[in-house]
C-alpha cells in the first residue's frame, strides 16, 4: 500500500513539475503544443524512474496541475 502511494505521489509530483516548467520555458506556445510537451516530458522521466503510466491518467493528472496552476495565478491578480 506504502509503495502504490509513493508511486502516485512521484507521478503527480513529476507531472507538476513538467507542467510548472514547460509553462515557465514555453510561454508563447499554444495549449495543445504545451500539452503534448508535457504528456512526451512526464513520459520520459517517468519512465526513466521505472514508473509506468497510462495515457488517461497521464492526462487527468496534467489538467489537474493546470487548473491548480491557473487557481493560484488567478489568485495572484
Amino acid at each position: 500500500m506504502y509503495n502504490n502511494h509513493f508511486i502516485d505521489k512521484t507521478k503527480k509530483d513529476v507531472i507538476n513539475m513538467v507542467c510548472r516548467a514547460i509553462n515557465q520555458v514555453y510561454p508563447n506556445l499554444s495549449g495543445k503544443e504545451k500539452l503534448n510537451k508535457a504528456i512526451y516530458n512526464s513520459h520520459e522521466i517517468l519512465k526513466e524512474k521505472g514508473i509506468s503510466i497510462t495515457d488517461l491518467e497521464l492526462r487527468m493528472y496534467i489538467e489537474s496541475s493546470v487548473c491548480c496552476f491557473n487557481k493560484e495565478k488567478n489568485k495572484a491578480n
